[in-house]
């Protein structure tokens, strides 16, 4: 006998923090200001921490934002990097890396627009 009292429904609210860096061609990922993070590093020192926190968090809302399985792929194909883990405010924050202005994956797309803010589709996910 399965005890289903745990298990997510679909339609239960879900949030996932993430740090939205961006990235050009073969440098380090930056800040929305242009600051460089090494995403490598054991700790990231107080003053980076700061400025992620301040400009670069988003909270991502299954169903409010985007749906449920959506929200799935790409919770789990963004990393949590090891200083993130070790630091006490960006603790289970996945790093979502637009490239070139946008992140792409199993048909859920997120993109930066024109004003800044992010524009974040998705066609049949599985």
């Amino acid at each position: 006998m399965t005890d289903n009292r745990w298990q997510a429904d679909e339609h239960e609210h879900q949030e996932t923090w993430f740090v939205v860096l961006h990235s050009q061609g073969s440098v380090p990922p930056r800040t929305r200001s242009g600051t460089p993070v090494d995403l490598d590093t054991e700790e990231l020192p107080d003053d980076i921490v700061a400025q992620l926190i301040d400009e670069d968090v988003i909270v991502l809302s299954a169903p409010v934002d985007l749906p449920s399985d959506a929200l799935g792929v790409i919770r789990s194909h963004t990393p949590i990097p090891p200083a993130f883990q070790r630091s006490g405010w960006l603790r289970d924050h996945h790093v979502l890396i637009l490239a070139d202005g946008h992140w792409e994956h199993a048909g859920v797309r997120v993109a930066t627009r024109p004003d800044r803010s992010l524009r974040i589709t998705a066609q049949d996910v599985d």
